[in-house]
Formats: structure tokens, C-alpha cells, sequence
């Protein structure tokens, strides 16, 4: 006993915090922007304290062992579980995350759609279609031209965002 509260009482009422923790998380952790990459990351810690808790729970209730046994089982448990989803979970997600991210860089010189009429002096819209899907970003001409909805245009360079844009006319040799 701690404080007046059997082991049993400790580890259900830490699964609860930290189960409700770890939902609340996932469901609102992204408006935190907190840069805790690697081990440390919240989830992670979260996942730890609740397998923690689960596991130590339902070997208080079911065993005989001692409870020092009992939590560093427990703890073990979780720690291999935490690194394990870390290794073949969290870090895969994070990869695919980035490289799903277009560069700007890599736009510049790319032959795209517009989808909006771009004005003489104003913004339109263009679509550039890749092998990992499709993007829309604003555009301007850079000739001062109108160029209409469904003309191809090649991106110029990328200025703040906004595609620069000229009208595109393949080359065909005869």
C-alpha cells in the first residue's frame, strides 16, 4: 500500500489518467506543435506509462508475485513494446511524411494546368500532376499575359508560394 491506496488502485487509476491522456493526444496533439522527436516523443511516453499500468494491474489482480516484481515486469514490458512501435512504427510514419512533402524547388520547371484563368495582373490557379499525386498553387504570368483555364504552362520559379508562370509550348520536331 502507498498512501492508504492498495497497488491494484495506483495501477487502475493509472491506466485511466494516462489511457485518457494518450486519447486526448491523438485526438488534439497536433495543435501543440511540440518538437519532441525520438524517444521522448509524448505518445511514446504515454504508451509507456499505460502498458505500465495495464500490465501491472492485471498482475496485481491475477499473480502472487511481489509488487516490485510486478512493476518491473510491468515497466520491462512497456519499454520493449515503446521501442519496438518507435522503431517499426513512429519512424516509418515519419519518413513517408517527408518524403511525400513536394520541395519548391522541384516544382520550378515542371509543365502544369491552370485550372483558373491567371489575369494580366492577377493570381489564377494551376495544377501539377506528379507520380505521387497532384498539387494546385497559385500563379501569376510572368510575360503580363492572360493565360486561360486548361493551357499548359511550365512553372518559372516559385516566389513566396506563388508559382511564376509562362505559357508552355512543346517542342515538336519533324
Amino acid at each position: 500500500m502507498i498512501m492508504g491506496f492498495t497497488y491494484e488502485t495506483l495501477y487502475f487509476y493509472g491506466l485511466l489518467i494516462s489511457g485518457g491522456l494518450t486519447l486526448l493526444y491523438a485526438f488534439v496533439g497536433g495543435i501543440f506543435d511540440m518538437d519532441m522527436d525520438g524517444i521522448f516523443s509524448p505518445i511514446l511516453l504515454l504508451a509507456f506509462t499505460t502498458i505500465t499500468s495495464a500490465i501491472g494491474f492485471i498482475l496485481e489482480f491475477y499473480t502472487s508475485l511481489s509488487s516490485l516484481v510486478i512493476f518491473i515486469i510491468a515497466a520491462g514490458v512497456a519499454l520493449l513494446l515503446s521501442l519496438l512501435s518507435y522503431h517499426f512504427i513512429l519512424i516509418p510514419v515519419k519518413r513517408a511524411q517527408h518524403s511525400l512533402v513536394v520541395s519548391e524547388k522541384a516544382i520550378e520547371g515542371t509543365v502544369a494546368t491552370v485550372i483558373t484563368t491567371i489575369p494580366v495582373d492577377g493570381f489564377g490557379e494551376i495544377l501539377i500532376k506528379s507520380a505521387t499525386g497532384s498539387i494546385s498553387r497559385s500563379a501569376v504570368s510572368v510575360e503580363g499575359i492572360q493565360i486561360e483555364a486548361g493551357e499548359t504552362v511550365m512553372v518559372f520559379e516559385i516566389k513566396d508560394r506563388v508559382a511564376q508562370v509562362i505559357p508552355y509550348k512543346p517542342l515538336i520536331l519533324s
